[in-house]
């Protein structure tokens, strides 16, 4: 490409607040995720703490890019030349599931010790394992729905931002676009209607809820804009967007 395509990053915006009334029952729980352990063809896993892996010493120079509070944090430019030597597009559903398995919870972070427990713990060390593993993630978050509601889940508090108390509407806009493209018709008239009738700030129980009620919904015939669920009880800002302007019914 002659030019570089200017991607708008879920993790620079802001907006308003509120509150929204929750259902805990519906939202499945947090789980920490399955370890896989990636054996590379032509490769040994080496876990002699003598000696430097090539895993550490890119963490070493991705952590130079920027110039941040801790001196032992990969921040924003050393995620996104992470995701070029992955060969992922930053804020993609692939750097969501990488960021998942190195359990980051900080906006635009990685800590030196998110990335040694994942090299560790499951013998990730060199590049190309890290690839194979990635990889491998994806594959289980979109085939397993219990796997990717624990990805979806934990990645609350890194979309949301260390300085807000509620993820600002419009990352979570842009992620639920990420995480359900398959779900496009529904997901861009909720999209919408959260932008310009809700204008209210995330809740994480509202986040959870709107999974699945994304996962759940069925269109009837041939009309886009009508869908089903089966969930007995959801959110009223869910029972509220089913309400509005659309034949949308429970």
């Amino acid at each position: 490409m002659s030019k570089k395509l200017v991607r708008p990053s879920i993790l620079k915006t802001s907006e308003t607040q509120r509150s929204s009334k929750n259902l805990a029952n519906i939202t499945p729980s947090i789980k920490t995720p399955q370890t896989l352990t990636i054996a590379t063809s032509g490769s040994s896993a080496n876990f002699s703490r003598g000696s430097r892996t090539e895993m550490e010493l890119l963490f070493d120079k991705l952590k130079k890019l920027d110039k941040g509070d801790s001196p032992d944090v990969i921040y924003s430019r050393g995620i996104e030349q992470l995701c070029s030597e992955l060969s992922i597009r930053p804020n993609s559903l692939e750097m969501f599931v990488l960021m998942w398995r190195l359990r980051a919870v900080r906006d635009g972070c990685v800590s030196r010790n998110e990335w040694l427990s994942l090299i560790y713990n499951c013998g990730v060390l060199m590049l190309s394992q890290l690839k194979d593993y990635l990889n491998e993630s994806v594959r289980i978050v979109q085939e397993r729905e219990e796997e990717f509601y624990s990805m979806y889940n934990f990645l609350y508090d890194f979309i949301r931002g260390e300085n807000n108390r509620r993820m600002p509407a419009v990352r979570a806009v842009q992620a639920w676009k990420v995480f359900f493209v398959q779900k496009k018709d529904l997901v861009d008239r909720w999209n919408g209607w959260i932008l310009e009738e809700y204008k209210y700030e995330i809740s994480r129980d509202l986040w959870g809820q709107t999974a699945v009620f994304f996962l759940n919904s069925k269109q009837q015939g041939k009309d886009n804009n009508n869908h089903t669920t089966d969930l007995g009880q959801r959110s009223s800002a869910i029972d509220d967007f089913c309400k509005w302007k659309s034949p949308i019914s429970a």
